[in-house]
Formats: structure tokens, sequence, C-alpha cells
């Protein structure tokens, strides 16, 4: 007897919640990757496991095949979405599946989804000087300090969100006494050394430190984030949620009109890692001025600063259209 669609419906919502259940205790479980990445994880199982129960009568993640992988890859594909966004559904289920004692592994490759190779180094994805400074307005005006310190952390010191959420105050001192900002909660756990080169950078640092002082935190304590249970995570989602939400107060509504002979188009949007783009071309910029580097030595110093081993990932920073080696 066929189903009326709203019996259809709570039939697919159970068979979704039954998948996801299943699979979201392996994610919470695993101590591999940022709880940014976990949290990315679990969306992905929210949206895939959404699509089984309405279009599969799966009832053990386990027996996941990649027909079915294929199938979601194609409605994926129907959608409109770009390939970048398939490839990052595609790693999650993978990432997934391959913890549960699977019947059948999902191939490595992804040859068999058919899926296009993302489109590299194609837009310039830095966030635009008179966009920062509007930023700063805007927090300020909210009275966000940590929307303002992480501003200025990420643009002239090249740290990533989760970098800057974990950020302690004894780091913050050590650079200023050593001249460096050493940072040991990094992608991939690869600790990294940021030169403190230049007046700006001290005078950052100094502000950030006075801060900390003023709320009374000590050494071991973090920047902006309390010592309570799941501090870091609450606070990331909170700056998070500022950006998506304030964006478009500060964002240069013709910003793609902002391009120079020999640079690449501009991202119509911006995030928290525009800043970090910045970091990367601004530095490049003063590096070159100052001449103390051939062109690879910056590439290289550029990489290392940023948390990378080879020269070609400063592609992904770059404005530039010709590619760097």
């Amino acid at each position: 007897m066929s189903l009326t669609p709203e019996e259809h419906e709570r039939k697919a919502e159970n068979q979704k919640q039954n998948l996801l259940n299943q699979t979201l205790p392996v994610i919470d479980r695993s101590n591999q990757g940022s709880f940014k990445t976990r949290r990315r994880y679990k969306a992905v199982m929210n949206r895939f496991c959404g699509y089984l129960g309405e279009n599969t009568t799966l009832q053990n993640f386990r027996n996941v095949e990649v027909r079915h992988v294929r199938s979601y890859v194609e409605h994926l594909q129907t959608s409109g979405c770009k390939p970048g966004y398939i490839l990052t559904e595609l790693s999650g289920i993978k990432w997934v599946h391959q913890r549960m004692n699977p019947k059948r592994n999902l191939p490595k490759s992804n040859k068999c989804f058919f899926v296009a190779k993302r489109q590299l180094y194609v837009k310039d994805k830095s966030i635009l000087p008179h966009e920062f400074d509007d930023l700063i307005k805007v927090a300020l005006d909210m009275g966000r300090m940590d929307v303002v310190i992480e501003a200025y952390m990420d643009r002239y010191f090249g740290l990533r969100h989760e970098e800057f959420v974990t950020l302690r105050v004894h780091q913050i001192e050590y650079a200023l006494k050593y001249k460096q900002l050493n940072l040991t909660n990094t992608k991939g756990g690869r600790p990294r050394d940021i030169p403190v080169e230049t007046k700006m950078q001290e005078n950052i640092l100094r502000r950030v430190l006075a801060y900390t002082q003023k709320n009374g935190k000590c050494s071991m304590d973090y920047v902006i984030c309390d010592n309570h249970t799941n501090s870091v995570k609450k606070k990331s989602k909170s700056l998070d949620n500022w950006m998506n939400n304030n964006k478009k107060k500060f964002m240069d509504s013709e910003r793609t009109k902002y391009k120079s002979p020999g640079k690449r188009p501009r991202e119509q949007s911006i995030h928290w890692h525009s800043l970090r783009h910045l970091f990367y071309q601004e530095t490049k910029e003063r590096y070159k001025a100052e001449g103390r580097m051939t062109d690879a030595q910056i590439e290289r110093e550029l990489s290392e600063s940023m948390g990378h081993s080879r020269n070609d990932v400063n592609n992904t920073y770059s404005n530039e259209i010709k590619r760097i080696r």
C-alpha cells in the first residue's frame, strides 16, 4: 500500500535520524581534526543521511556503497553545486564511513564519482583594506573587542580562525619579548613561528596584552575565551556567526570591480580567512620593497610563516595570475 505524503515524510525523517544516530558518535569519539572540521562532518552527515532517508531503504550506515554515494553526487550536481563543495561532501562521507567497519570500503579515488576538478587559484579572496577599516568600525560600535582583536591578529600575523580562538596570554608575552609569535595549536599539528618585524605588529601585541591584563587574565589563560568547558567552541561559533551576520555592513557591494592588470578577479564575498589572504599579499609586498630576499626566498619565508611546507601552496593566497612554483 502506498504511503501518503505525510507518512512518507515521517518515514524518511525517522530513517534519517536512525542513520544519523549511528554516525554522530563516531565523529564525537574522534580526536582527529579540529572541532570546526568535526562540526563540518556532522553537517555533511545531516545532509547525506537526509538524502538516504528520502531515496533509499538503507537502515545501517555500514552498508553504504558506491552506488549510494554516486547517486548523492549526481543529486548535488543536478542541484548546481560546485566541484569544491561536492569534494568536501565526499571527504566527510568517506571519513565517517571508513571508521564504522563498513562491509565494503569506498574507493580512495573520486574518479568513479565523475566530479570535475576544483577550480584552484582563480579568485583573489582577500579582504579589501577599506573593508577592513569598516569591519573595525562596525565591531567597535557593537562593543565586540573579540572581533576587533581577531581582525588585527589575522591580518597582521596570518592566523587561522581556529588558531586565534586558542591563543593564550603567554604566547603574546613571548612574542613581545622574543619577536616571534609561536603557535602550537595549528592545522596538522605543525608548530610555527611568525616573525614580529613591524611597529604595527608590536603595537597590536601590546594592545592585546593590555586588554588581557585589564580583564584580569593570567599567562596560561586564553586571550579571548574563558576557562569554562567548551568555551573555545562557543567563542569560535560566536565569531563565525558575527562574521556571517554582519559582513554586509562592511563588505563593498562593488568589490569585484577592484581588479588591477595582471591580478585575479576578486571573490564576491569575504570571511575570516580573507584576512589571512591579505596578510600574505601585504607581507609579500613589504618583503619585495625591502629588497632583502629573492622571490623564491620570499615565498619560502611566507610559506613557513603561514604553516605550509611548499611554496606552491602560496598560490591559494596570491592575487597574481602568474603561478608560483
